[in-house]
């Protein structure tokens, strides 16, 4: 049995999500893959989504985690996804870009200057179109995408300018 889950994540950390639900020992089971290791403080965001989501649905959702590619890397379980598998992924616009190349923009530095302003883009018209797209043409939902890592440039550790 498969569920569309529309409300946003509310943890900041969550870069972006897609999931899909099937029954199991509680109404629903949510399995949740992230490249990130046990020790990162996305995973331990994830550990307290889990928590809020078991506690808000009064354990109808259970939510399995699954740490540093467990289930394989973020381009596998992008094709579990296809697929049909119940699992969901934390990742970057750099995933999404093969099937609507305007999300590879979400990882561009100086794309925005603070936290504000990435949460103003994703709740624009334009990045409802390309969810829409991205929804009508590969089937996934995403539920947040509220990731933003500063301005910084890899590499640069020094004023540049």
């Amino acid at each position: 049995m498969k569920v569309s889950f529309k409300s946003a994540l509310l943890l900041a950390a969550f870069p972006l999500s897609m999931l899909a639900f099937h029954a199991g020992a509680a109404e629903f089971s949510l399995r949740v893959s992230t490249s990130q290791v046990a020790d990162d403080p996305m995973y331990k965001g994830l550990l307290e989504f889990k928590k809020n989501i078991e506690a808000r649905t009064n354990g109808r959702i259970e939510v399995r985690t699954y740490p540093a590619r467990q289930l394989g890397s973020d381009e596998d379980v992008v094709e579990q996804i296809r697929a049909g598998d119940a699992v969901a992924l934390i990742t970057d616009g750099t995933r999404l870009e093969g099937f609507v190349k305007e999300f590879g923009i979400m990882i561009a530095p100086y794309l925005v200057s603070n936290f504000d302003e990435i949460r103003k883009f994703t709740l624009a018209p334009v990045f409802a179109e390309w969810s829409k797209r991205l929804h009508d043409t590969a089937g996934f939902q995403i539920l947040s995408f509220n990731w933003w890592s500063s301005q910084k440039i890899p590499g640069i550790n020094r004023q540049i300018c």
